[in-house]
């Protein structure tokens, strides 16, 4: 009995000032709410960057990325924050909306608007969307995989409905599904 109250994982509830409800994290797992936030706070940090801003916003990121994916994703990073020195323009993101989807376990949908201002102050706006898959491994979140989509995108569980309740091989939602499943 003494061993099993010792090796039981704890459960540690928080209240982050960004949320509006009580959030919970474990060992291996987290609250809606709590990876809801995460996810938001990746893809405002990676949405809202300029030349001066890309050194911090990889020193943020990288302690939270998989080491799988790790380096794929801050060769992504470093190539975008090329282009955007490059190009000399600021790049900044609002969030409008964070999805989930049940057949994709971890995956969540960061909608927003993103602008792109160069500096002679002429801004482009239009909708996007951060894919983000993020779990919790220790207490720690740790993000799988992102993706930038330069539009809506339609969840998995709807192109399932569309199509007799089957994805169609090879399709967005396929691979959307199989990044959510790198934990399983």
């Amino acid at each position: 009995m003494v061993i099993l109250i010792f090796s039981k994982d704890e459960r540690i509830i928080i209240v982050p000032p960004n949320l509006t409800t009580t959030s919970w994290v474990d060992a291996n797992e987290g609250s809606t709410a709590y990876m809801r936030s995460w996810a938001g706070y990746i893809a405002t940090l990676l949405g809202n960057t300029n030349p001066s801003s890309a050194p911090f916003i990889k020193e943020s990121l990288e302690p939270f990325l998989a080491p799988t994916n790790r380096g794929a994703i801050m060769q992504t990073i470093d190539d975008e924050t090329g282009k955007i020195r490059r190009d000399r323009v600021s790049v900044s993101f609002s969030p409008t909306k964070i999805s989930s989807d049940p057949m994709a376990k971890g995956t969540y949908f960061v909608e927003g608007t993103q602008e792109i201002k160069s500096i002679t102050g002429k801004a482009v706006s239009h909708s996007v969307t951060y894919i983000v898959t993020v779990f919790i491994k220790g207490y720690k979140p740790v993000v799988e995989n992102i993706q930038l989509k330069s539009a809506s995108v339609t969840l998995p569980t709807y192109v399932a409905s569309e199509n007799d309740g089957k994805i169609p091989e090879g399709s967005e939602a396929e691979k959307i599904v199989e990044g959510s499943k790198i934990n399983d």
